[in-house]
């Protein structure tokens, strides 16, 4: 209907123009018939010039969609080798995460008792041997059918702690044959003996091996986190929350990442006094008053077990002030005494947004550490309380939730010798007169 009405319109001007032309009529018909023909053409051009660009869109959208998706989805690994196994032992991943991994990868060799007994050896966790028989075998099972000797003889060492001796065994491995699984071993070893530059450097070049493993990336923001590097945390904890969304821990690390990362917060790790941990009573007010009047107004209201009204004042001056550890800090405590482990979201969440803002305060760790200990989550405690003692061995109120941790994991001989620690440093820093287990 439009496009007569335009014809019409169109041929109506023509008409008026053609008056003052002294063309024959045949010669205007042709002239009106071309000119009908024309625009005609143009018309369906531009609705097929709109109809492609529509598809183009949509297709533009789909695009981007499907890779969206295929982006966030983690692509298949090969399948895992026993000496991938021990490797990732070494390398310090959970007992959980190796048992998701062999869910999702399948295992290159025939869990026969001839392998199993290999692994044994290798000192692996029993829980990932008894999950070993049921696990899938794929593709070539002759391929990682072998654990060498030198392997064997790493995993028996780093389950004696002697650091040292594994090192220079995977070292001998990763000259021979350099792979991702070893470089993370190799950075794991670093890190528990204290030496975080060449941890971090073990564990860059497994990423650059590996740029697929979760694990990899967590770990590298664990390291940039002790290392004080907010940007290159949140950097490595996005790669693993690309591959892998669920991640909690990655999770955990963006959160903390972004607050050490906020405007004005350069400086904050300083200690005033020099010296290098803090306990409880060096977390101190900010400076705005109407938020220190709160804060204060708070710690009585929860010495009465007002919780309710006490937790409004601290999220009050955390809105004034959020940039004071102690208010996290206390709040914290409110959702640990009100709620217990039922509260674990709230009252770890204040607890590790204290914990970045005053990452020497061994007393924030402390709390956390208890609170998951407590809670049953053992993995999470070890990790928080083993990185406490990494930072002051002499802390010694941490290893009787250690201990506790450690045992209810089934890790009897780490748990036996934090035991034996706690009595070494009995009386420094001690909240029990007992001591783990006596």
């Amino acid at each position: 209907m439009v496009l007569r009405d335009s014809l019409l319109s169109v041929g109506a001007t023509f008409k008026k123009t053609l008056r003052f032309v002294a063309f024959p009529v045949v010669y205007q018909l042709r002239f009106l018939l071309g000119l009908f023909l024309v625009v005609s053409g143009c018309a369906l051009a531009c609705a097929q010039d709109s109809q492609s660009l529509g598809d183009l869109a949509r297709a533009a959208r789909a695009k981007h969609t499907t890779e969206t998706k295929v982006d966030w989805i983690r692509p298949p690994h090969a399948p895992i080798t026993g000496s991938s196994l021990v490797a990732w032992q070494i390398a310090g991943m959970t007992t959980q995460d190796v048992l998701s991994e062999l869910s999702w990868c399948g295992i290159a060799f025939t869990p026969d008792n001839a392998h199993l007994d290999l692994l044994k050896d290798a000192r692996l966790a029993p829980e990932v041997l008894a999950a070993l028989p049921g696990t899938p075998t794929v593709g070539d099972a002759t391929a990682g059918s072998e654990v060498p000797r030198i392997m064997i003889d790493a995993g028996q060492a780093f389950d004696s702690k002697d650091y040292a001796a594994a090192r220079r065994s995977l070292e001998s491995l990763i000259f021979q044959n350099p792979n991702a699984d070893l470089y993370a071993a190799l950075g794991n070893l670093n890190f528990v003996s204290g030496d975080l530059s060449s941890a971090k450097e073990g564990f860059l070049k497994a990423e650059q091996l590996d740029p697929m493993s979760v694990y990899v990336h967590v770990r590298l923001a664990g390291l940039y986190y002790r290392l004080e590097q907010p940007s290159e945390m949140i950097l490595e904890a996005g790669k693993a929350l690309r591959l892998d969304p669920d991640n909690a821990l990655a999770r955990k690390y963006l959160a903390v990442g972004s607050i050490m990362g906020k405007p004005g917060f350069a400086g904050s790790f300083a200690d005033p006094e020099g010296t290098d941990v803090q306990n409880a009573s060096k977390l101190k007010p900010g400076k705005n008053q109407e938020a220190k009047d709160l804060y204060l107004k708070g710690n009585a209201l929860l010495d009465q077990e007002k919780y309710p009204e006490a937790e409004a004042d601290y999220l009050r001056a955390i809105d004034l002030d959020p940039d004071v550890a102690a208010y996290y800090y206390n709040l914290g405590i409110l959702y640990w005494r009100e709620l217990g482990p039922s509260g674990g979201y709230k009252w770890e969440s204040a607890f590790r947004q204290a914990m970045a803002l005053a990452p020497r305060n061994l007393s924030v760790r402390q709390n956390l550490g208890h609170d998951l200990c407590q809670s049953g989550r053992h993995e999470e405690a070890v990790t928080v309380l083993r990185e406490l003692l990494n930072i002051d061995p002499k802390w010694n109120r941490a290893r009787s939730c250690l201990f506790e941790s450690l045992k209810g994991l089934g890790r009897m001989d780490e748990a036996n010798q934090v035991k034996l620690d706690y009595w070494r440093y009995h009386g420094i820093n001690d909240d029990s007169s007992t001591g783990p287990n006596r």
